[in-house]
């Protein structure tokens, strides 16, 4: 059982994530006032969020996803939460009106997470999500979108995560994803039917982390060892059809993770195990002709 919150608590965090609390939220929660931070992800709460956390106008930091079973739509109170700079509303079931209305107010977000969000066919609130233009850290994974990589989000450019995994998204990936400069961790994998070659993302010289599973790739033949490319720690590659080992991992030397459910022939396995010495390889079949 929850006791009230005092109210003008000096309390300006807390942080629950991944913890036993249940229960329903009480509504004195909106006591506490000077509240910057509020983290309750993969909890276990349930019953409606209550409308008197739209009290909190201090708050800068908002998790309710993960694990949470919150019922019934947002509270329109939660616009009066301008302030924010990070929101987390993952497995959130709410009318997408209620959440539109809410995403117009929060022009200061810079982290917002909707994954397991039904998107799909809500063009209206990828419309407001595309006026987000601080936003840098992005994660749209398994929303439902459809269709083409949304042509709104080469216009975020402050961008330096951004997940679209597990949608139906298909089509060829445009090259001007490279404009995306900030980019440290894209993942677009498990999508319908994407394709690309993989030197539009050679042009992104600060990604470190790159997902691409399922993607139909092809790579150019001609890249030279001189050319810039990123540095990556962790590369996936599982089931993107390809028939041979990719040049450009020639020059590189920073592999922690390398995964490809792929049999690669004419391979130099010296040469590869100096490339990936010390990484967790997974998935990868090597042969030699």
């Amino acid at each position: 059982m929850w006791e009230p919150f005092l109210q003008n608590s000096p309390l300006i965090e807390l942080a629950l994530s991944d913890t036993s609390f249940h229960g329903k939220l009480p509504s004195s929660i909106g006591q506490i006032t000077n509240l910057q931070v509020l983290v309750l992800f993969d909890c276990r709460f349930f019953g409606p969020i209550p409308s008197s956390l739209g009290n909190l106008t201090k708050l800068m930091s908002l998790n309710l996803g993960g694990h949470n079973a919150f019922i019934g739509d947002l509270p329109s109170s939660l616009t009066n939460l301008t302030q924010l700079h990070k929101l987390g509303l993952s497995h959130l079931k709410s009318k997408p009106e209620r959440l539109t209305s809410w995403l117009r107010h929060l022009n200061r977000l810079t982290y917002l997470s909707l994954n397991y969000i039904n998107l799909g066919s809500e063009n209206e609130i990828t419309s407001v999500i595309a006026n987000l233009t601080s936003v840098t850290y992005l994660d749209l994974e398994y929303t439902q979108l459809t269709g083409r990589i949304p042509h709104w989000l080469m216009n975020q450019t402050q961008l330096y995560f951004l997940s679209l995994s597990g949608n139906q998204l298909e089509g060829p990936i445009s090259p001007e994803i490279a404009q995306l400069a900030n980019l440290f961790e894209l993942s677009l994998s498990d999508n319908r039917n994407l394709t690309g070659n993989f030197g539009i993302f050679l042009k992104l010289k600060h990604l470190r982390i790159l997902r691409l599973s399922g993607v139909k790739l092809t790579f150019l033949g001609n890249h030279s060892n001189n050319e810039s490319v990123p540095m990556l720690n962790s590369l996936n590659l599982d089931s993107c059809h390809l028939t041979e080992f990719p040049q450009f991992l020639r020059s590189q030397n920073d592999f922690n993770y390398w995964s490809s459910a792929t049999t690669f022939k004419d391979v130099y396995l010296n040469g590869l195990w100096m490339l990936l010495k010390g990484a967790y390889i997974h998935s990868t079949s090597l042969t030699t002709t």
